[in-house]
Formats: C-alpha cells, sequence, structure tokens
C-alpha cells in the first residue's frame, strides 16, 4: 500500500540518519572493542568495550537499541509489501544482519559496564547501582527478543536476566525474561510456517 511503502521509506531514511550520527561522533566519543580474558565467561562473545566514560557507553547502548527497533520496522513493513523485489530482499538481509551486530553490541557493552568484574566475585563485593541496572534492563529485553539473533545470544540474555533477578531482588527481571520468551517462541513459529509454506508440495 502507498502507506506502508511511504512507513518503509521513513524507517529508511531514520535508519540512515542514526547511521551518519554514528559516523560523526568527536574521538572521546569512539570506543575500543577488544578481546577479554574473563575465564568466567561474563563478557559476552568473549568481548569488551573500553568508552571514555560510563555515560558515553550508556549512550551507545541508547543508539543500538533505537536503532535496532527502527530496522525491526524495517521488516515488518517489508513483510506487508504487495510487491517484494530484489532490492528489497538485499534490505531485508542487510537488515536482519544489522539487528544481529546491534543487538551483540548492545550485550557486549551491557557485560562491560556492570557483568565483567561484579557478578563473579564475593557477596561483600559492592554491587552495580541500581539506577544503572535498571538502565540496561531495556537494551537486554530488546536485543534478546530481536528477530534472528543467534540462540547464544538470546541465552546469555536470560542469563543476565536471571543474575540481576537472583543477585539484586529486581523482579522486573523476571518480567523481561517471560516477555523475551514468548517474543522468541513467537518469532520461531514464525519462521517454522514460512519455511513449511515454502517447501509444501504443489497440490494441483
Amino acid at each position: 500500500s502507498i502507506h506502508g511503502d511511504a512507513l518503509l521509506a521513513e524507517a529508511l531514511h531514520i535508519d540512515l540518519q542514526l547511521e551518519e550520527w554514528s559516523t560523526q561522533l568527536p574521538e572521546f566519543w569512539r570506543y575500543e572493542s577488544l578481546i577479554s580474558n574473563d575465564q568466567l565467561q561474563s563478557a559476552f562473545d568473549g568481548r569488551y568495550h573500553v568508552y571514555h566514560d560510563l555515560w558515553i557507553s550508556k549512550l551507545w547502548n541508547h543508539y543500538r537499541w533505537t536503532r535496532l527497533l527502527v530496522n525491526e520496522l524495517v521488516l515488518v513493513q517489508m513483510d506487508r509489501l504487495s510487491l517484494f523485489t530484489p532490492n528489497h530482499d538485499m534490505q531485508r538481509r542487510r537488515s536482519l544482519k544489522l539487528i544481529s551486530e546491534l543487538a551483540s553490541d548492545i550485550c557486549v557493552g551491557v557485560s562491560t559496564q556492570f557483568f565483567n568484574e561484579n557478578f563473579h566475585q564475593s557477596e561483600d563485593t559492592p554491587q552495580p547501582q541500581l539506577s544503572g541496572i535498571f538502565l540496561v534492563l531495556w537494551p537486554l529485553g530488546i536485543a534478546g527478543s530481536a528477530t534472528g539473533v543467534p540462540q547464544a545470544l538470546y541465552q546469555w540474555v536470560i542469563r543476565m536476566l536471571e543474575n540481576i533477578r537472583h543477585r539484586m531482588g529486581i523482579l522486573q527481571a523476571l518480567t523481561i525474561i517471560a516477555a523475551i520468551q514468548a517474543q522468541r517462541e513467537g518469532w520461531k513459529r514464525e519462521a517454522s510456517s514460512t519455511l513449511k509454506a515454502m517447501i509444501r508440495p504443489d497440490s494441483t
């Protein structure tokens, strides 16, 4: 529909603006992605980020989940197109790849901020400030429930939220876990139905 085409075009325009924003930041906003020596696997994918300060790391994660949701919207609008062209297929693949990359960077960023040291030390070790923990619940929920993310990422997010619940007593983590699991199951059912429709033999 015309309305759907307009929404898709607007979502793609916003994604482009976000990409441009990320490439035009001053130098002290940049970060390094390094290999972790953490043997307890609290760092996601064996990586961690080095930021100028904590607030910049949080703003990067805001950028990531925002752009991830924009690309989720791109996928939704593409599913509603009456005519699906090769260019649309290329964009769909690009959005899926970008969603996985952004979700991965969210997890690395979150583990850098809070889990890399604190979750595996003694009970006497001061925990991260609760205000900071509440700020990572939303990005974790978005990353864990995103379309097409690997099973390993999904499981890591669930494990981190369970850590938050058990070590800090934040009940909201349980609500987010339930929402992620429901979203994941819904996505798997939809993907299965699509695959069955594609391979169903012609009845004629």
